[in-house]
């Protein structure tokens, strides 16, 4: 096997398991039995599904799980917000929105390939299920002592039809 994917899924292990920890099934906490190989090989296995869950494969029949990991360090933050999958007639890495894909909207699929601006400008947008940056959710409201348009025109009598 090459050198290389054994290190880069090593790090997609560990990286996943600090996000959501392994947990041990309950019939082998009940048993106190040490885990064989195959144990551990069915656990690997769900760990790496679990970004895909809620993904309708067969509303997306042109996509499916790209043949290989990450390259460049750390995954973008856009991967918590949405799927990474390879686009088959393409041949490049995508990256499809969760919230749109589970509540059928149109859009949200974004080659990210060489770049991850379009996919973060998709989810900076304020509509539905989205508002998100780097940092996590986006107030949109406006600051307290900061008025709107509206608001400002009406408190100087200015009538509107």
């Amino acid at each position: 096997m090459n050198k290389n994917l054994t290190v880069a899924f090593s790090r997609r292990v560990q990286l996943e398991n600090r996000r959501n920890p392994p947990q041990k099934p309950k019939s082998a906490l009940a048993d106190n039995t040490t885990d064989d190989t195959s144990d551990v090989d069915a656990e690997i296995l769900e760990v790496d599904d679990r970004q895909y869950v809620g993904l309708d494969w067969l509303r997306v029949t042109h996509l499916s799980k790209p043949p290989y990991e990450h390259r460049r360090g750390s995954p973008s933050w856009i991967f918590d917000y949405g799927y990474r999958v390879w686009h088959i007639r393409k041949q490049k890495v995508y990256w499809l929105c969760m919230w749109c894909h589970q509540h059928k909207r149109a859009g949200g699929e974004y080659d990210v390939d060489k770049a991850t601006s379009a996919a973060q400008n998709h989810l900076k947008a304020n509509k539905p299920g989205h508002g998100y940056n780097i940092k996590g959710k986006i107030n949109f409201q406006l600051p307290e002592n900061q008025k709107s348009l509206l608001v400002n025109i009406q408190g100087k009598g200015v009538g509107i039809s």
